[in-house]
């Protein structure tokens, strides 16, 4: 069988954490170059750390926020990123690709009973480069699946990309360029595979002693067994546990490992380097393993 690319790329990763400033603070220590604060309508709060095509989105509950509640056909953000939070605690909670129609997406999601949710549209202001004002807006179809329970997913259109999009916020002094694969870690990867080619398309493909992949755009996504994923990446304790699945790990191109090294030992940051990667600890990472790597995004 022949293994086809998905034509989606990963568009972004949530990353919920209980202190949004200590967050960023550490992604800063890590060599980012982390985005000024943004407040949601729904009570979610946010910073962003963007690449070319990518971005990780630093992300809490406002502390007076009540977001809404989750109804038959509405899937609540801001109550996602609370129940993640109360529940498991800092971590990455949610996976991202993006949509030329998130309308489409969201009937094609339904219609392969992925996620019976209306697409939900929001806009905010944004900064350009030389400080003045501009608007961004984004229409988001979201998919559930029922073998990765505590995990979501959705598309996102981007509606006026050039006004998101800043080649400046892009360059980092560790080197990244973008994310290169996100890890899943759940004890029947074969469980997940009819959800991940009705979300993502494409054609997921079986890696020996790991589990299953599939390759997008830009990036891939892998679920891998606990003991698969620790033989890759070490015995880091967000490895371990498989039962319900998680995201484990995010791995991300650096242009230069050296470099990114030495903003690490700069920073105090802790980390080892083994295999031709550097990893810094779930433990430090707030609650997700970062793998640095050299190549392609």
């Amino acid at each position: 069988m022949s293994v086809l690319t998905s034509t989606r790329r990963i568009d972004h990763l949530v990353l919920p954490a209980r202190d949004l400033e200590a967050q960023a603070a550490f992604y800063e220590r890590l060599g980012f170059q982390v985005g000024a604060r943004n407040i949601h309508p729904w009570g979610t709060e946010n910073r962003i750390v963007q690449f070319d095509g990518a971005f990780l989105e630093l992300i809490t509950l406002g502390k007076t926020a009540v977001p809404p509640a989750h109804t038959p056909r509405h899937f609540s953000f801001g109550t996602h990123v609370a129940d993640r939070l109360e529940h498991e605690g800092d971590g990455m909670s949610m996976l991202v690709l993006d949509s030329p129609d998130a309308q489409a997406d969201a009937a094609w999601f339904r219609q392969a009973g992925i996620g019976d949710y209306a697409p939900f549209h929001f806009g905010r202001k944004a900064k350009r480069p030389d400080g003045s004002e501009t608007d961004v807006a984004f229409t988001l179809a979201f998919a559930t699946p029922s073998a990765l329970p505590d995990l979501s997913f959705f598309s996102c259109q981007q509606h006026y990309p050039e006004s998101f999009w800043n080649p400046a916020n892009q360059v980092h002094e560790n080197t990244v360029t973008g994310v290169s694969r996100v890890v899943v870690v759940h004890d029947r990867p074969e469980a997940s595979l009819g959800f991940v080619k009705a979300f993502a398309g494409g054609t997921p493909y079986a890696e020996k002693n790991l589990g299953v992949s599939l390759k997008t755009r830009h990036g891939i996504l892998s679920i891998w067994k606990p003991e698969g994923a620790r033989a890759v990446l070490g015995d880091d304790p967000v490895l371990f546990n498989g039962k319900h699945g998680h995201f484990a790990a995010v791995l991300l191109t650096v242009k230069s490992l050296g470099t990114a090294e030495l903003c690490l030992r700069k920073n105090n940051v802790p980390h080892r380097r083994e295999k031709g990667r550097i990893l810094v600890p779930s433990g430090a990472a707030f609650g997700v393993l970062l793998v640095f790597e050299e190549g392609n995004a």
